[in-house]
């Protein structure tokens, strides 16, 4: 079967059961004394982080921002989501660079820290 029928999608989407994942988290932040807030990801993407205008989404995983240029969706939600509670912001300049230039990380377990991936 291919990964887009109907029966596949939702095994795959029910084989990460993501309210597990969440509770996990949840529990082990609580431990770590860090508040947890859930954050729905509905219309993450379809604001810019730079101007805040609404933006396109001509492609799965591209967005377009007629002031501000075209960025990865994933990344766009994702700041989105982290500014929404947070007072973490960054400037326009570093905010593009940033989404425009989506870089791989991998954890090293042993020496706990991220690096690039080359």
């Amino acid at each position: 079967k291919e990964i887009t029928s109907k029966p596949t999608r939702e095994l795959l989407r029910n084989f990460f059961a993501p309210r597990q994942i969440i509770d996990s988290l949840r529990r082990h932040c609580e431990v770590k004394g860090i508040q947890v807030i859930e954050v729905g990801e509905k219309g993450t993407s379809s604001i810019c982080p730079v101007c805040g205008q609404r933006i396109q989404r001509p492609y799965r995983g591209l967005v377009v921002c007629e002031k501000c240029g075209q960025f990865n969706a994933d990344l766009v939600a994702a700041y989105n989501i982290m500014k929404f509670n947070s007072s973490v912001e960054l400037n326009d300049k570093e905010l593009k660079r940033l989404l425009n230039n989506p870089k791989t990380y991998i954890y090293l377990v042993k020496e706990q820290k991220w690096i690039p991936k080359n």
